[in-house]
Parts: C-alpha cells; sequence; structure tokens
C-alpha cells in the first residue's frame, strides 16, 4: 500500500540544544509549600474507594482477555487437509 513509510512518521525539523552548562547544572528546588498546600498535595494521593473500584474493573477485564486469547489458543483446530477425491489423484501424489 505505501512504499516509504516515512512520509507517514511526522518529522522533527526544529531542534533545541543547551548549552552544556545549562544540561550539568542541578534544578533549583521549588518554594517550600506551607503546610495547607501539603495536605492539599497529600490528598490527591490518597487511595480511594473509586481508585480500588477502577483497579479492580481493570483486573478484571485484562483477565477475561488473556482468558479468551488461551480458549482460542487451546480449542483452535487446525484446517485438515482435503482428502484426495480419487485414486488416480493419489498415484499422482506418490510419483
Amino acid at each position: 500500500m505505501f512504499e516509504d513509510p516515512r512520509g507517514l512518521v511526522p518529522q522533527i525539523i526544529d531542534r533545541v540544544d543547551l548549552p552544556p552548562s545549562a544540561k550539568l547544572a542541578p534544578q533549583k528546588p521549588d518554594a517550600v509549600l506551607n503546610p495547607e498546600q501539603l495536605r492539599a498535595l497529600d490528598a490527591n494521593f490518597v487511595p480511594t474507594d473509586e481508585n480500588r473500584a477502577v483497579a479492580g474493573l481493570l483486573g478484571v477485564w485484562t483477565g477475561s482477555v488473556l482468558l479468551a486469547d488461551l480458549a482460542k489458543e487451546h480449542f483452535h483446530v487446525p484446517p485438515a487437509e482435503p482428502a484426495p477425491e480419487s485414486k488416480e489423484e493419489e498415484e499422482e501424489d506418490e510419483q
């Protein structure tokens, strides 16, 4: 269909090269957070019942997808070779 796949991939035209001093310099720490900001930040990472429910549903879905894939592989019957229709064809196959 496509002869050259490079036409499908976006090309990067502009590249930003930082000076060597900026690459090696350590990042300056952010300002110290006050206790109210710390509590708000911690509240974002506390596990909730909704998070557990979503994780459970994701586990059920991935388990069912895996089980379906394993079942397809296990119960797959390879196509049988067609039987020769006449004795003449059998003799031709043997020669």
